[in-house]
């Protein structure tokens, strides 16, 4: 009896091993879109030399697009009262172009398109419910959101840009931190940091998922607030 318990036992188990590497070694049939870095059971994605070539040059000629002079994105597409003296909120119409205009960049995810309406949304709604400080029209925002800085670029104005290359890079998990050098006209180096950013694939070409000055739980903060 002892052993026909032992056989079911290893009968079972060999099952559940045969099931686990069925399931990590076949490929999703549905969402084939988008594809992320927790696709296969290591939760790695292996990156070739042309995958991190490819990445590079999309961080590169966004920040580039950021910096020129002719891009005018609304990123805070603001509603003002009666008399035009309080900011009251979110033009949601407006909010659906921005996005388009991102969209159409063919630099950004729709992972991060969306996590940039959501934090306009919540935004409005803490705007509405008076969970932040009144808005003077003119005034900064009272958010943390593209407050004074450049999200982009989490910098301020137009950074004139030598070379540009990243630091405390993760590729396996398809994550970076850009850095910008340029140096100025007495021969001083200056170095800016550009933040951290994600990539995901999409209809076979990379695309920015995340970058920290879009951060969601962040930006929905008060000015100023640390915690």
């Amino acid at each position: 009896m002892h052993a026909n318990l032992f056989k079911t036992v290893i009968a079972t188990l060999a099952l559940l091993a045969a099931m686990s590497f069925i399931s990590c070694n076949s490929k999703p049939q549905a969402n084939t879109t988008n594809t992320t870095v927790t696709e296969n059971c290591d939760s790695n994605l292996q990156i070739s030399a042309n995958d991190k070539s490819e990445i590079e040059k999309l961080f590169r000629d966004m920040i580039y697009w950021s910096f020129n002079d002719t891009v005018h994105i609304n990123l805070l597409p603001v509603l003002t009262d009666e008399n035009d003296s309080i900011y009251i909120g979110f033009d949601f119409e407006e909010l659906e172009i921005t996005a388009q205009e991102l969209k159409n960049t063919g630099f950004f995810s729709q992972t991060f398109i969306d996590n940039y309406k959501r934090l306009i949304t919540e935004l409005d709604r803490k705007i509405r419910n008076n969970e932040f400080e009144e808005w003077l029209v003119g005034d900064l925002p009272t958010f943390k959101f593209a407050n004074d800085v450049d999200p982009f670029c989490n910098c301020q104005g137009i950074v004139p840009v030598d070379s540009m290359n990243f630091i405390n890079e993760d590729f396996e998990n398809v994550e970076a931190e850009g850095i910008a050098k340029w140096i100025d006209i007495l021969g001083k180096t200056h170095i800016y940091g550009l933040g951290k950013c994600k990539f995901e694939k999409e209809q076979e070409h990379w695309k920015i998922s995340y970058m920290s000055g879009f951060d969601y739980d962040d930006g929905i903060k008060r000015d100023g607030e640390i915690e």
